[in-house]
């Protein structure tokens, strides 16, 4: 994930809060967030054969549009992390970073992108 706004050690921090999260979806009884990651060696140590490794980039350059798509999503999960004392930041560094993507809105320099990774498998 990538965003532009005005601290970079903050926006770091905070995404890698998220990055390091269990994200459990419907029908998950556990998580890894490093998945993504593992996906390719995975099938390669599997029976299956690895057809293709594909990378989605999506980018928004409007803050509407990303809280709609996966900000809102990503600051709920980092407030509750704080609110536990997980993490590396503070509830107060959660609103911060909240104030600074507003603001980077109305400077016309907010900006978004995440990228998803496709792996297509098939047996041999």
């Amino acid at each position: 994930m990538v965003v532009a706004v005005g601290s970079r050690d903050l926006t770091r921090r905070v995404l890698q809060t998220y990055a390091d999260l269990p994200v459990l979806y419907e029908h998950m009884a556990a998580a890894d967030p490093w998945m993504g990651r593992k996906l390719a060696g995975l099938v390669r140590r599997s029976p299956l054969g690895l057809e293709s490794v594909r990378a989605f980039t999506t980018a928004h350059a409007e803050l509407s549009e990303a809280r709609d798509i996966r900000l809102d999503e990503v600051m709920t999960a980092v407030r509750r992390s704080a609110e536990r004392g997980l993490g590396s930041v503070t509830v107060n560094e959660v609103d911060e970073w909240q104030e600074q993507l507003c603001t980077a809105q109305v400077a016309g320099e907010f900006f978004f992108a995440e990228t998803a990774f496709v792996v297509v498998a098939s047996k041999p």
